[in-house]
């Protein structure tokens, strides 16, 4: 039994594998423009912030996709506050870490 399982377990990595070289990766999250976070009231200086979080998340869920990523390092010079907005991007990064 478990010879099966170890069996099984292997074939499911070979599968993982398999979906990261060949999946459809495209990264999904919405461009988010500067003029939204300047509506909700933040400067010009937390706007650019906002951009390069998004920036780090977005390369980093590539480098995890193509198995270029040796981990995730989410840099953020500033406080980007929490908004409802990140999620899809967010969203993007947690699937890509778990595979």
């Amino acid at each position: 039994e478990n010879e099966g399982l170890i069996l099984r377990c292997e074939s499911l990595e070979r599968s993982v594998q398999v979906l990261k070289r060949e999946g459809n990766w495209d990264y999904l999250a919405p461009y988010i423009p500067r003029s939204h976070w300047i509506e909700q009231g933040r400067d010009e200086e937390d706007a650019e912030e906002a951009k390069n979080l998004i920036q780090s998340i977005k390369d980093n869920t590539y480098g995890l996709r193509s198995d270029d990523g040796d981990g995730v390092e989410i840099s953020c010079e500033t406080f980007v506050p929490s908004d409802r907005v990140l999620t899809p991007h967010w969203k993007q990064l947690a699937n890509a870490i778990q595979l």
